[in-house]
């Protein structure tokens, strides 16, 4: 439900063990969101963050790892993400239950790994 999910878009980076256990991650904290929303008839998918759906929307839909969500690559090993993520994934990243780092835009973009 979307009210499980914090609708400010933020940059995540997790080490490879952390994404490693994504399956457990989701089930511990995912919420479910709508793959298409404002359908009815759409199919429901259980995620730790979901996208906005369009522009100018705050209307949010599931992204799923790795099915229809992807995470970036970092120059530090670990991998980002970008999305409105669930209440209880942030409450467990604050907790330490789970590692992960906020990152700012510029974090995010000076860490991007680019193979040139």
């Amino acid at each position: 439900m979307q009210s499980d999910f914090d609708t400010t878009p933020r940059f995540f980076a997790f080490p490879l063990s952390e994404l490693g256990r994504i399956g457990e991650l989701v089930a511990a904290y995912g919420a479910g969101l709508p793959d298409t929303p404002k359908d009815p008839a759409s199919p429901t998918t259980v995620c730790l963050a979901g996208g906005l759906d369009r522009e100018g929307s705050d209307d949010l839909r599931s992204m799923d790892y790795p099915t229809t969500a992807s995470t970036v690559p970092l120059t530090d090993g670990r991998h980002a993400s970008l999305g409105c993520w669930t209440n209880a994934i942030l409450t467990a990243v604050a907790g330490g239950e789970v590692i992960a780092e906020e990152l700012t835009a510029g974090q995010f973009t000076s860490l991007q790994y680019n193979p040139e």
